[in-house]
């Protein structure tokens, strides 16, 4: 799959999320800082980071670090989204989980290309 065909997959799972996190529904108490919640957070997120990656054009330091930062400001995006929302709050928690999840699935996806440590070292492009 190319990367233009990613960029478009992806912007439609960003919609999804927002969509998502439009529905009105019963606040989760903060119980634990890894509760399911956060694993759904986690999950949700390695799928985003797993797109992002894909949807890279050229494969180098500046373009992953960037990448990495509009996935991280698009999940503070998504909690601040849901603080509006009727029944939901939003949390730093989360976020954090957001972007735990969008890191793990961005380096998944990489790695599974052997993009980085092919041979021990982080190829920058």
């Amino acid at each position: 799959m190319n990367f233009v065909r990613y960029r478009r997959i992806t912007a439609c799972y960003c919609v999804l999320i927002l969509l998502f996190s439009s529905i009105p529904g019963k606040s989760i108490p903060e119980t634990r800082l890894f509760s399911y919640d956060k694993l759904l957070h986690i999950f949700e997120y390695a799928i985003l980071g797993w797109l992002l990656a894909g949807s890279l054009e050229q494969r180098n330091l500046k373009f992953i670090i960037g990448i990495l930062l509009f996935g991280m400001v698009f999940g503070g995006f998504d909690e601040l989204w849901q603080s509006v929302t009727p029944d939901r709050n939003m949390s730093v928690y989360d976020w954090l989980s957001d972007c735990i999840g969008l890191i793990l699935g961005f380096f998944i996806y990489l790695l599974r290309l052997k993009i980085i440590f092919p041979s021990g070292k982080v190829r920058y492009g």
